[in-house]
Parts: C-alpha cells; sequence; structure tokens
C-alpha cells in the first residue's frame, strides 16, 4: 500500500511538472506507461473497466465537461496575464518603434494559434490545475518580492559595475580591447 502511495505521488508530481512547462507528449507515454504498470503491479484496471462499462460514458462526459470549463479558466487567465504583458511593454518602451518592435505582443491573441495548448488543458485539466494552484502564488509571491528588492539589486549592480564615461568608452572607432571585447 505505502508503495503504491509513494509510486502515485511521484507520478502526480512528474505529470504536474510536465503539463506545466507544456510537455504533454511526455506526459501521455508516462500516463500510458503508468497505467500499464499500475495494471501490473498493484491492481486490475481492465478488470474494474469490465465491471463498470455503463458507467463510463457518463464518468469521460463528466470528465471532457470539467475539462472545457477549466480550458476557459486558463485560457482568461493566460489573457490577463498576455494583457499585463503587453502593458509593462508600452510602460517600459521609450518610443513608438521600440513599442512596435515586438507585433507579437501586440497583436490580440488567437485561439486558432493557441489550439493545442487549450486542448491540453482540456485533457490534462485535473493535474494543470493542481500546477495552476501551486504555481500560480509562489509566482506572484517571488514578483512581490523581486519588485520590493529590485532597488536594492540595482544598487548592487551601479555599485560594483560603475557606468564608464563616454569619454572613456572608445569614440572615433577605437574599439577598447580587453578581457571581455568580442574582437
Amino acid at each position: 500500500m505505502l508503495a503504491e502511495i509513494i509510486a502515485v505521488g511521484v507520478l502526480l508530481v512528474a505529470l504536474t511538472f510536465l503539463v506545466e512547462f507544456e510537455k504533454f507528449g511526455w506526459s501521455t507515454i508516462i500516463m500510458i506507461a503508468s497505467l500499464i504498470a499500475y495494471q501490473y503491479l498493484f491492481a486490475d484496471i481492465w478488470g474494474w473497466f469490465k465491471s463498470n462499462y455503463l458507467y463510463i460514458p457518463m464518468y469521460v462526459s463528466a470528465y471532457l465537461l470539467l475539462g472545457v470549463g477549466w480550458s476557459i479558466v486558463k485560457w482568461l487567465c493566460f489573457l490577463i496575464a498576455f494583457k499585463n504583458k503587453r502593458e509593462q511593454a508600452i510602460k517600459a518602451s521609450t518610443s513608438l518603434n521600440e513599442t512596435y518592435k515586438n507585433t507579437n505582443l501586440w497583436d490580440t491573441p488567437s485561439a486558432s494559434n493557441y489550439k493545442s495548448k487549450i486542448i491540453a488543458w482540456m485533457c490534462w485539466w485535473p493535474i494543470s490545475m493542481i500546477g495552476t494552484v501551486l504555481n500560480d502564488p509562489v509566482k506572484r509571491l517571488l514578483t512581490f518580492v523581486y519588485c520590493r528588492l529590485s532597488g536594492i539589486y540595482q544598487k548592487f549592480a551601479n555599485k560594483i559595475v560603475p557606468q564608464i564615461p563616454i569619454e572613456k568608452r572608445g569614440v572615433s572607432g577605437v574599439v577598447p580591447r580587453g578581457p571581455f571585447s568580442r574582437v
């Protein structure tokens, strides 16, 4: 029993990482291999399917319905993150030319361009949900901490690696040579 719990736990952790890093092919391969191993090591999965064949269409329908719902939630979260990224890029840019240099950020995301991701959210909704619940708050916390400490990081950079005055930068085509030059 303990071996079964540990195996399922390791499988859930592995699948969560794979789904969060969008390695859906590997997730599928590992899931199929795990089901085969589970069949031979722990339980008779095939026997369960045989004895519950009348309920399987209901289970599959419920799974797919929940998957569609989860994909809508994930798509909305994706769009909000996309919008925030766009707004940060606009604030960071100094000119219109610089703003429109990266055109894919300025176009409205097309669901058809993200079809594989949306379908994967439908298929892997339980694992995706676990990853989202665990990952997103951690990212938000670390982003918050970084924002609070970014001034300190910049002070370190300014102190350790000071700005070189323009007159010492090698004007008139003279390229400074040193251990970090690419000449």
